[in-house]
């Protein structure tokens, strides 16, 4: 029989095994079985076959291990063959993965009995018996019929004996019980003597049997969990694993495709144990997070303690089932100095620890409510908390690294409770743009902001509300500023570009006005002469307009 390329292939999720055995290392040894390319041959396996007629077949057949044929005894009589393939070589049963691949065909659909995947102690060579029995156990009804003791199978049944609930079903059986009973997978969908090529998952840990059978034409899956302590069954940490398949009166060709095993610790491994962010303002919440190597079949639960009350955490934190980690929030208390603390996750014995520095509460941002603006003009500066303030307040020392020229108090403080708190700036007068640091001190916490001072700008420049003058005329001109003068006062400029008209040279604004006027004054002229008077700030120019005619 050939089987598809592309089964052989769906079942590769193994083929890393090489390289998740060295990131085991370090943690527990770990076992593992690699046919997951198929069977090239018998090779580290214990394979026995019987039969009625003393029949055998070839095991290794295109890429698969053959369990049973399809050949009749003499008369085209039922043939009873069974056999078993164990790896020759005991491995760890305390926690383990496996996957492997079968496919069970027949000359027509008189289709019997299945196989079993067997974890045993009865040793390499170990058979039981055939029919009903799936070279596991005795048949229904056939007591004396040999058996596999400390045991627990899997079993993947096509014919349905007395107490079985289909001629398609699964379960498991243990110390080589007759294989009966279990669940009917048309339940799931799922038909054992379609001839279809399946997938099985299986996923042992902490007395959880994790079994997902899927059909691979047509999707459907199967998933069951068993409660079952195999380590007490078979009477060890280690075991003879492999499979088992019988035929009894009717025939079918048991065939596994590929087969992958690892074992491991009965404990999960922790990679990492961490709280982020590691220091933390009493107070505030931070996150631990725990994260394990291999995502276990079902939650683990791990135990923690807080080794001070600073930083304390919950009872226990769950791993899901299916899943590398879990986080929990570790709750802060505020405190006046430096607390370092670990919080410590425990289970079975193992513990791990991530510590933990919880800070009196310092400043989280300090910010200017504008950090453009012109000389003179006030800002709100704004500081904010990590947290609310403890009992007894805050004191936020505040620095101006130009105080000339941007000023601020010595210090603000933030009462009990609250987290935030306004302090005033006042500005003065610049010659061009001046950025200006400030700096806000407590408990051990410094931020900074940046505001820029720019001198002013002027507005507007008018010249007496008119647009022509006769030679001779003279009258005020307004200038305004964009805000109000600084402390002291500031100077603008005027200057015309025809001496036809005159204006001085400069205009003070007091400290706080906003406008001022000049004088302005046409001279004689004998031909109609259009002016423009210009007013400057250090930063900008206007210009206003007169025609003078004779």
């Amino acid at each position: 029989m050939h089987l598809p390329t592309e089964y052989r292939l769906n079942l590769s999720r193994f083929a890393g095994f090489a390289l998740l055995t060295a990131a085991l290392a370090g943690a527990a040894a770990a076992d593992w079985i690699d046919y997951t390319k198929g069977f090239t041959s018998a090779a580290g396996l214990n394979v026995t076959q019987a039969s009625r007629y003393s029949l055998v077949w070839e095991p290794i057949q295109n890429g698969a291990l053959i369990l049973t044929d399809t050949q009749r005894g003499p008369n085209n009589a039922g043939p009873e063959e069974r056999s078993s393939a164990f790896f020759a070589t005991p491995v760890g049963v305390q926690r383990f993965s496996t996957s492997f691949g079968f496919q069970i065909t027949a000359n027509n659909r008189e289709m019997a009995d299945g196989i079993t995947f067997t974890l045993q102690n009865a040793g390499p060579n170990a058979l039981g018996g055939p029919g009903g029995g799936m070279g596991y156990g005795p048949a229904p009804g056939g007591a004396t019929a040999p058996s596999i003791g400390r045991s627990v199978a899997v079993k993947f049944d096509t014919y349905m004996n007395g107490g079985d609930p289909s001629s398609g079903c699964t379960g498991i059986v243990v110390n080589g019980a007759a294989p009966v009973g279990g669940t009917d997978l048309a339940k799931s969908g799922i038909d054992l003597r379609s001839g279809h090529p399946f997938r099985v998952d299986i996923n042992y840990a902490l007395s959880t049997l994790t079994v997902k059978l899927t059909d691979l034409t047509t999707s459907a899956v199967d998933l069951q969990n068993y409660t079952v302590n195999i380590p007490d069954v078979v009477g060890g940490t280690t075991a003879y694993v492999g499979f088992t398949a019988a035929t009894g009166g009717w025939v079918s060709r048991h065939a596994i495709t590929s087969w992958g095993y690892q074992s491991g610790s009965l404990a999960p491994t922790v990679t990492s144990f961490t709280v982020n962010p590691v220091a933390v303002p009493g107070g505030k919440t931070t996150t631990g997070t725990i994260t394990l190597l291999e995502a276990m079949p079902q939650e683990t639960v791990y135990t923690l303690a807080s080794l001070n009350s600073a930083a304390t955490a919950p009872a226990t934190v769950t791993v899901p089932a299916g899943s590398t980690r879990a986080t929990f929030s570790v709750n802060t208390a505020v405190v006046s100095s430096n607390v370092t603390g670990s919080i410590v996750a425990s289970r079975g014995g193992a513990a791990s620890r991530a510590p933990v520095t919880v800070a009196p509460v310092g400043i989280d941002v300090v910010t200017v409510s504008v950090n453009y603006l012109p000389e003179g003009q006030g800002a709100t500066g704004a500081i904010t908390l990590q947290a609310p303030a403890a009992p007894g307040a805050i004191t936020v020392n505040l620095v101006s690294a130009v105080p000339g020229m941007a000023s601020v108090p010595a210090s603000v403080t933030i009462p009990a409770g609250e987290t935030t708190a306004q302090f005033a700036i006042d500005t003065s007068h610049v010659d061009v743009n001046t950025p200006c640091l400030i700096t806000a001190t407590a408990n051990n916490t410094r931020r900074t902001t940046t505001l820029t001072v720019r001198p002013l700008r002027v507005n507007v420049v008018t010249l007496g509300g008119v647009a022509t003058a006769k030679s001779g005329w003279s009258g005020a001109g307004t200038l305004s500023l964009e805000a109000p003068a600084p402390a002291g006062g500031v100077t603008m400029n005027l200057s015309s570009n025809d001496a036809t008209v005159e204006v001085p040279a400069t205009v003070f604004f007091p400290a706080g006005s906003t406008s001022a006027t000049f004088p302005v004054k046409a001279g004689t002229i004998s031909a109609k002469t259009l002016v423009t008077v210009a007013a400057s700030s250090r930063v900008n120019n206007v210009y206003s307009k007169v025609t003078v005619e004779p």
